[in-house]
């Protein structure tokens, strides 16, 4: 038992650490976080509306998932200008 003590602090100690390096980061960068969770948020309201929408109209489904992927690289590119280069990567 000692062993499996030893090991959930030890995972603890770094979820903790994790959690409070994440909430530096957001507030270091809010703006740039802000701006990110919006832009995932968008990117699945499409994407819920794109797999809940009528699928019998395929023309009309076709060209609104053309416009929302024009609508999501847009906002992806901005996001990706704003936010720092290391997390830039993930965004294209």
């Amino acid at each position: 038992m000692p062993a499996a003590q030893g090991t959930y602090e030890r995972v603890n100690e770094s979820v903790q650490q994790a959690a409070e390096t994440s909430k530096e980061f957001v507030s270091d960068h809010a703006i740039s976080s802000t701006m990110a969770a919006f832009g995932f948020g968008l990117a699945t309201g499409i994407a819920l509306v794109y797999m809940l929408s009528d699928s019998s109209s395929e023309s009309k489904v076709e060209e609104e998932v053309n416009v929302a992927q024009r609508i999501g690289k847009q906002i992806m590119d901005a996001v990706s200008d704003m936010i720092p280069q290391s997390l830039a990567k993930y965004t294209r």
